[in-house]
């Protein structure tokens, strides 16, 4: 009941904010949002949770990130670094256990177009993936 209550005033705020977005905007953001749900239940986790605060912090390397290159190459100095050297795998494992299977073929068409949607990123994400030896 609270819910339906909730929904009543928030409803028709949402409908009028993303009236003008296209379908295809929409997808996109349901599909950025997606992992949030499943963080919710990690929250509550209490082992998961544990583990979190028994983490000890760590001396972070810092890189430089040369903007003067062209987007493909700018980041190939940092993801040639050896810290990155299971990066093609760990993402592979990180999509394969916490991206619904569904919506793979969803991430492949969006993966295949990267300039017609990120543009300037898109090449920046090309020249990551081509460095980690990614599709």
């Amino acid at each position: 009941q609270k819910l339906l209550w909730q929904w009543k005033l928030v409803g028709p705020l949402l409908k009028s904010v993303f009236a003008s977005w296209k379908s295809s905007d929409m997808a996109l953001l349901i599909l950025l949002l997606l992992p949030l749900a499943e963080a919710r239940s990690w929250i509550n986790n209490a082992e998961l949770r544990q583990q979190a605060l028994a983490r000890k912090p760590q001396i972070v390397k810092r890189f430089e990130l040369d903007l003067d290159l062209p987007p493909e190459r700018r980041w190939m100095q940092i993801y040639s670094d050896p810290l990155f050297t299971n990066a093609s795998r760990d993402v592979k494992d990180y999509f394969a256990s916490n991206i619904p299977a569904w919506t793979l073929p969803l991430l492949e068409r969006i993966a295949a177009d990267l300039r017609g949607h990120f543009h300037e990123y898109g090449d920046e994400m090309q020249g990551i993936a081509k460095v980690l030896h990614m599709p």
